[in-house]
């Protein structure tokens, strides 16, 4: 467990092993959680395997979150959005 502070998070890239579209490339968002906060990236529209969210920024109150979530997600526009990657962060290795 960390100490209460304000943390920002700065998403830049996402590196992906695959690209579940067939005759386009991934529209690919990043979804940040940690306790009560959600934030969500921009749709880098055609991103695929190498999507950017360069410029975007989230600002989080910490108060007893230990863990961020990361999930990239890629946008259909026909169904239901997939997830195509996800990670963790232990905020203790992060301060």
């Amino acid at each position: 467990m960390i100490n209460k502070g304000q943390l920002v998070i700065k998403p830049q890239s996402g590196m992906l092993i695959y690209d579940t579209d067939l005759l386009f490339s991934m529209d690919p968002y990043c979804v940040i959680t940690s306790g009560n906060n959600r934030f969500q990236t921009k749709v880098h529209s055609g991103g695929g395997k190498s999507p950017k969210w360069i410029g975007e920024s989230f600002k989080m109150n910490v108060t007893n979150e230990d863990i961020i979530t990361f999930e990239v997600w890629d946008r259909e526009h026909i169904g239901s959005n997939r997830m195509v990657g996800q990670g963790a962060l232990a905020l203790n290795t992060a301060m």
